[in-house]
């Protein structure tokens, strides 16, 4: 009676634990060797990739101790399993075990290692070169996760009465290939959400970017610095007609930009290097001779009639020494529609005139083409052009309100 009660495909775990589960003998049996070997070989993988960090490092000066008390643990369940007769694991211990390896796999696979200076790539970051560091940390947490877990259901299920669990032979055999196929599954699912999907600040996609040539890629650049520095027109023109000095960073960081050219994006991260977004940013100089008040009323003026949004507070620039707070000068932010970020820094001088910073930030953009678009390492100009022969002493150029150095003239990427 009992047969004809029990639903059909069903076994009975006893039955399954003691030989009758093809699943679970194959199980049991690979279980001390994945116990051994497994942790050796992802150990190995690390090295051989480079990914590891500092962690690596002391993983391997204590794996004599590490790897022995893996094992050892791992096999606690397979000995009580043993000592009560059991030559198979039931389908529900054998899909834990199963679960259990491959979360360790995608973890030592994902998981970024620390170095002197920042994180490092995890194995599977070496290969997939546009894998985000978020997406990799998330994998190795889930991965860290999954396998404790799972070792640890696998030990409360050793010791349950085995009688208690029904499972469907056909579900234990699925453990095999779902963790794997759900990560690539996710990966590439992810992978095309962002690439095809997100958007920079002209509208395109990663991916619709990709493909442009490297002429494609540097005229676009070109176009977009140009435009940038025409929108500073107006606001280099209230101050003075001429005299505007081009600097290649900022001396101080209270602009919106600290480096001229094409800088790192901060929040358009994709697929790709941390650098896969960028920004342009430009940073001018001039010793004026207006007043301090004239100079900030001017450029608050210009700004004003120019649609500029402040983005922040006026702040007030003292000497910080506590001595009545005497104001010095002032700093201004403001935005445009198009998404460009301005700063004006004004001081007052030794000589009771105004020293002005004025930098400019454009939105975000996806790196266009292949690494061979970076401007630095694939362009050779003569710097003296702009910012002088230092042997020689001889000052900066001095450029007119309307004019300004080609973007190939600074070290950008």
């Amino acid at each position: 009676m009992d047969s004809l009660e029990r639903p059909a495909g069903a076994r009975d775990v006893d039955a399954d634990s003691n030989g009758n589960n093809e699943f679970g003998a194959i199980v049991y049996r690979m279980w001390p060797w994945m116990a051994w070997l497994l942790p050796v070989a992802l150990f190995i993988l690390i090295a051989v990739s480079g990914a590891g960090g500092w962690e690596m490092l002391f993983a391997l000066l204590y794996s004599p101790l590490i790897l022995p008390a893996y094992a050892l643990l791992g096999l606690i369940p397979r000995r009580v399993m043993r000592k009560a007769g059991k030559k198979a694991t039931s389908n529900i211990v054998g899909a834990l075990l199963v679960l259990h390896w491959w979360s360790l796999i995608i973890f030592s696979i994902f998981v970024r290692g620390s170095g002197d200076s920042g994180s490092l790539d995890s194995v599977i970051g070496e290969i997939l070169w546009w894998l985000p560091e978020s997406v990799e940390n998330t994998f190795s947490r889930i991965g860290a996760l999954c396998a404790l877990s799972s070792w640890l259901a696998v030990m409360v299920f050793s010791f349950i009465t085995s009688s208690t669990l029904r499972r469907r032979f056909s579900l234990a055999w699925t453990s095999l290939v779902v963790p794997p196929v759900l990560v690539v599954l996710a990966l590439s699912t992810l992978y095309a959400g962002n690439i095809f999907n997100a958007q920079d600040a002209a509208g395109n996609s990663q991916y619709s970017v990709k493909r442009l040539s490297v002429a494609e890629t540097r005229e676009l650049h070109n176009l977009r610095w140009d435009s940038l520095q025409e929108e500073l027109v107006p606001l280099r023109g209230a101050i003075a007609g001429t005299g505007w000095i081009a600097r290649k960073d900022a001396h101080r960081r209270e602009g919106v930009v600290d480096s001229s050219g094409v800088n790192r994006a901060e929040d358009l991260i994709g697929y790709g290097s941390v650098s896969s977004g960028y920004t342009l940013g430009i940073v001018w100089e001039m010793q004026s001779e207006i007043s301090l008040d004239e100079a900030i009323t001017r450029a608050q003026e210009a700004a004003k009639r120019q649609g500029l949004k402040p983005i922040s507070p006026v702040l007030p620039i003292d000497t910080g020494r506590g001595e009545d707070n005497v104001r010095i000068g002032q700093f201004m932010r403001f935005s445009d529609a198009q998404g460009n970020a301005f700063g004006i820094r004004i001081v007052q001088s030794e000589r009771e005139y105004a020293d002005l910073t004025m930098t400019a930030r454009s939105p975000e953009y996806w790196r266009e083409g292949a690494y061979e678009t970076y401007w630095n390492s694939a362009t050779t100009v003569d710097l003296d052009e702009v910012f002088g022969d230092r042997h020689l002493e001889t000052g900066p150029k001095r450029f007119a309100t309307d004019q300004w150095p080609e973007l190939k003239v600074f070290r950008t990427g």
